[in-house]
């Protein structure tokens, strides 16, 4: 990864203690996942399921 990439940290040679923490806390905000938006329908066909399911035992 170089600074094009928009990572300007790696691409010092020398790397600061205060910065170091600062790539790793960048580096867990980008591999956060999110959660997904759900439609109206799937929320229903979830539901649906999990009404068979507990039904059915």
């Amino acid at each position: 990864m170089n600074i094009r990439d928009g990572n300007i940290f790696e691409a010092m040679r020398l790397v600061l203690p205060e910065h170091r923490a600062l790539m790793a806390q960048i580096q867990r905000e980008r591999t956060r996942r999110k959660r997904p938006a759900l439609t109206e329908e799937r929320l229903e066909e979830m539901q649906y399921t999990l009404s068979e399911a507990i039904r059915e035992g």
